[in-house]
């Protein structure tokens, strides 16, 4: 992912997004949220 993004020309891993935010639904009402900063390119 990082080699893919570093050929694109985005600054960070993934998608270019400095922010994400990762949701799973559990059993009930259960809703569990996180939210992820990217890491920069420069840092590899």
């Amino acid at each position: 992912m990082r080699k893919k993004s570093s050929n694109e020309g985005k600054t960070t891993i993934g998608e270019g997004c400095k922010w994400g935010a990762l949701m799973t639904f559990g059993l009930g009402m259960i809703v569990e949220t996180v939210v992820i900063q990217s890491v920069s390119l420069k840092d590899y």
